[in-house]
């Protein structure tokens, strides 16, 4: 999501509650005399608003529009006040005032919401303060969209990495809470998370919070269900990894990462019984790059990756495992140049077995490892929810499974 402190604000409706009939006007209600004259300010923008023939129980189109409405310290501010014209001198109205902090109360806006207060029952979505008058009970209804520049409003792309295997296997997107549900649910199914990634769910989604939603991409494979799932700090999943396999021989099979909105580095991973010991490595990308050619002379190989900005330097999460020898690494490529080093390794032997991906200034870039391998790995680039759902069916008619699924939009932060 892209975080704005402007607001677009509608006040479309109001709802009389109470008139003052035939009291200080002189006049009988049935001659329906009443006029009202409203003070509409949001955030000290005003507007007015007139309109003759007031009724009790009426409702009556506003159509007020604050195109553009700063924030101020966060807040957002609707007063409305006025005056009910008489025959023998003006009433003052009743006034309403809602004070809201957006990024709270409403993060992605609100649309055709009522606001309500005590002499009306509190049946509204926002509850306004109520300055009492003799004249003029009201509630009213309101619109507020968050607005800033011009956010790119293409979908997201997702990077893809499949490899020719037998191995029937499923995948999963959606945010945190349904997908740890599915986790468990799978479990019974005999199916055990193997590959995971991470990326923010509407980036081109204008709010008024810094909070961002995210969504989990994960591939689903046979085998031992009862394996964990971390997402925590980088230096207590470092910890956890080594802690399972020295407990009970369970490794790291495959990382993510990414910044909160707290600027906290959080780091997932999958885990798997057997095979060779793994190391997790989480690093500025100098020292990264230096710990890989320190590993790789010691005979251990890189078998995931993944990155994020820390708003000053690009960091780096991967983990190496021992005694599988070395592994080719390319880091912050674009496109063209992770398809012309898939091409260049093939011809040696060389193929492209894991991949993530990221937004730098709107351009997708690439970090890609490459492993000895006798079965083919095939990169392609979906366009879209769409294409993602067309092109993993495609590769499974042909027996290729999914390795690696990643996300990337020109308006995510990362």
């Amino acid at each position: 999501m892209t975080q704005t402190n402007i607001a677009y604000v509608a006040i479309e409706r109001i709802r009389v509650t109470k008139t003052q009939e035939g009291i200080n006007t002189g006049l009988p209600k049935e001659m329906g005399t009443h006029e009202w004259h409203m003070k509409i300010a949001v955030n000290g923008q005003v507007r007015w608003w007139t309109k003759h023939g007031i009724e009790t129980g009426g409702e009556y189109d506003v159509s007020r529009v604050f195109a553009a409405v700063p924030l101020s310290n966060g807040k957002l501010t609707i007063a409305i006040s006025g005056w009910e014209q008489d025959t023998f001198g003006d009433t003052p109205l009743s006034s309403r005032t809602l004070t809201l902090t957006p990024a709270q109360d409403c993060p992605l806006g609100v649309n055709g919401a009522w606001v309500t207060s005590y002499s009306s029952g509190y049946y509204g979505q926002f509850i306004a303060e109520e300055g009492m008058a003799s004249e003029g009970g009201f509630d009213f209804r309101i619109t507020i969209r968050p607005i800033g520049g011009r956010v790119e409003e293409e979908s997201q792309q997702y990077a893809l990495l499949f490899r020719d295997a037998e191995v029937y296997n499923e995948y999963w997107v959606s945010g945190w809470d349904a997908f740890t549900r599915q986790i468990d649910a799978w479990r019974g199914a005999g199916r055990r998370l193997s590959r995971i990634s991470t990326c923010e769910a509407n980036p081109a989604q204008l709010s008024f919070s810094s909070d961002v939603e995210r969504s989990y991409l994960g591939v689903f494979a046979p085998g031992d269900t009862g394996m964990p799932f971390w997402e925590i700090d980088k230096d207590s999943l470092k910890r956890k990894v080594d802690e399972h396999w020295k407990v009970d021989q369970i490794r790291a099979t495959d990382i993510y990462c990414y910044l909160n909105p707290g600027g906290q580095a959080m780091v997932g991973a999958t885990f798997d019984r057997g095979g060779n010991r793994t190391e997790a490595v989480i690093e500025p990308r100098d020292v990264f790059l230096r710990e890989f050619g320190a590993r790789s002379e010691a005979g251990q190989g890189l078998v995931a990756i993944d990155s994020y900005f820390d708003g000053k330097e690009r960091w780096f999460a991967g983990l190496f495992e021992h005694g599988i020898g070395s592994s080719i690494l390319w880091v912050d490529g674009d496109e063209t140049f992770i398809r012309m080093k898939v091409a260049e390794h093939r011809q040696s032997g060389w193929e492209l077995f894991d991949l993530s991906t990221y937004n730098a200034g709107g351009t997708p870039m690439f970090n890609g490892i490459w492993r000895k391998s006798p079965k083919t790995s095939h990169f392609g680039i979906a366009y879209g929810w769409d294409h993602l759902v067309n092109y993993i069916d495609f590769y499974w008619q042909r027996k290729r499974q999914v390795v690696t699924i990643d996300s990337w939009s020109s308006a995510a932060g990362d």
